[in-house]
């Protein structure tokens, strides 16, 4: 019960600046999703992607693929 109170107070107070940075992550996030969504449409993810590989280091590709 008393985590629960304290939970509810910490979000009362984060309320405020969770509302204020709404303001420009949503447009921002949607921007960001476009722009994701034209990349792939386009082809363009693909030849970034190449880049990508070609400088990440081999362990680091192993690991991700190893999964």
């Amino acid at each position: 019960l008393a985590m629960s109170f304290a939970s509810q107070k910490t979000r009362m107070k984060m309320k405020n600046s969770m509302m204020n940075a709404s303001r420009w992550i949503k447009p921002t996030m949607g921007a960001i999703f476009i722009a994701v969504g034209l990349m792939i449409i386009t082809g363009l993810m693909v030849v970034l992607e190449e880049a990508m590989l070609t400088i990440m280091p081999i362990w680091l590709n192993d690991f991700i693929y190893q999964f």
